[in-house]
């Protein structure tokens, strides 16, 4: 009885949570598209602006829940969101020119505020409620996570190039709606936990700093960061300014690449990711991004499809290994302030890359941009086969031990 109840507030905790994400993606895309036709600069500035906040805000996500309350900070999420909406609406049908545009940037901070804070504090609402038997829970999430990446394309990307950026805000403030209801009905057995003796904010910056020393992160930071930096203008700027601009067939061509993507990864995620060791899966990863990223965002239209696909299937190789051997070197009492540090500092680039690559764009230096994602990205495949070998088989086999312990 207690697994069917657990089921039914866990399936609607992680649907509404999933419009949430969803509508968040649906908005910035929105925006993302709307001054991308006019001025590739301004489009990029809207989506640095998102990643800024979601990217700079990270370090102290664990922080405001443990502080103001796990469910408080989480309904704050949802209500944070719903205002954006009502922003987003404002600046797409009252405001006009430079009002217009500071509007959209500031929507853009707080989506990314509200991004930021979620995902921590979801795993820890979860773990609050349902203690040791969370891991169901967290199974369930993985499921709600792989619908996102299929669903997210259709709702923002199709929805915004096929009838316009402001039906699109409006569908996100009506999905937005329908999530808060839901979440309320999962909340409804969660209790609000704060943790303020066990946290101080100070300890936010020592996690931030001491993060950087951990073992093998030197090879792992970067390895990360170069990713990010990469991707990141690849999937918001290159292929939106190729949507845009003519180069594919059909604008709707991009949601057709985006859920290739999705689909290597799932796939990678459900078949391959646990079949391969650690360093080889990696460099593995390493190599098929860095072919999606060389060749994924040409004028081929045949081409586009295959390497988007092949580099899906590469990310899980990539995160799923470095994140089982970092999560074994890591404080068990700093968990999470050490994660949140970690993924902080393998993000913290993404905003400059965002303007280098539009401001590219705009001044019709695209052949160079293919050429920039080449050499970054096979440079960074280097790096990590180079270091490869400083990895102790001991510490890969004593991840794996644990693994093999967890499962008996």
């Amino acid at each position: 009885m207690f697994f069917y109840k657990m089921k039914k507030n866990v399936y609607a905790f992680f649907l509404s949570n999933m419009m949430l994400r969803i509508s968040v993606d649906a908005i910035i895309f929105s925006f993302l598209w709307f001054y991308l036709s006019d001025d590739t600069i301004l489009s990029g500035i809207t989506y640095m602006a998102f990643r800024t906040f979601e990217i700079y805000l990270m370090p102290f996500s664990s922080y405001l829940p443990d502080k103001f309350g796990r469910k408080t900070v989480y309904n704050y999420c949802y209500i944070s969101a719903f205002i954006c909406c009502l922003l987003a609406l404002t600046a797409l049908i009252v405001l006009e020119s430079t009002l217009q545009m500071i509007v959209s940037v500031v929507t853009c901070l707080l989506l990314g505020g509200v991004v930021s804070i979620l995902p921590t504090n979801t795993t820890s609402l979860l773990h609050d409620r349902y203690g040791s038997r969370s891991k169901v829970a967290f199974r369930v999430g993985s499921i709600f996570a792989s619908y996102k990446i299929f669903l997210s394309p259709i709702i923002g990307m199709l929805t915004t190039i096929s009838f316009g950026s402001l039906n699109t805000v409006i569908i996100s403030t009506v999905l937005l709606s329908i999530a808060f209801f839901i979440k309320e009905y999962a909340l409804i057995n969660i209790p609000n936990v704060k943790s303020l003796d066990r946290v101080k904010f100070s300890d936010t910056f020592t996690s931030l700093f001491n993060s950087l020393s951990i073992k093998y992160e030197k090879v792992f930071i970067p390895t990360l960061a170069v990713i990010n930096l990469l991707m990141t203008p690849f999937f918001m700027v290159s292929l939106p300014h190729n949507a845009a601009n003519g180069i594919y067939p059909i604008p709707e061509f991009v949601v057709l690449l985006d859920m290739l993507f999705g689909l290597g990864v799932f796939i990678a995620n459900k078949f391959i990711s646990n079949k391969i060791p650690d360093k080889q899966a990696i460099l593995i990863g390493l190599f098929l991004l860095a072919l999606m990223l060389s060749f994924g965002s040409g004028d081929n239209v045949y081409m586009a499809p295959a390497m988007l696909f092949l580099g899906g299937l590469g990310l899980p190789l990539i995160v799923i290994n470095i994140t089982t051997i970092r999560v074994n070197n890591i404080p068990k009492d700093k968990k999470s302030m050490y994660l949140s540090s970690l993924t902080f500092w393998s993000l913290f680039l993404n905003p400059i890359s965002i303007l280098i690559i539009s401001y590219m764009y705009k001044y019709d230096l695209t052949n160079n941009v293919q050429n920039v994602y080449f050499c970054i990205s096979f440079s960074i495949l280097a790096y990590f086969f180079y270091n490869a070998f400083t990895f102790s088989t001991d510490v890969i086999n004593q991840v794996k031990g644990q693994e093999n312990e967890k499962n008996n």
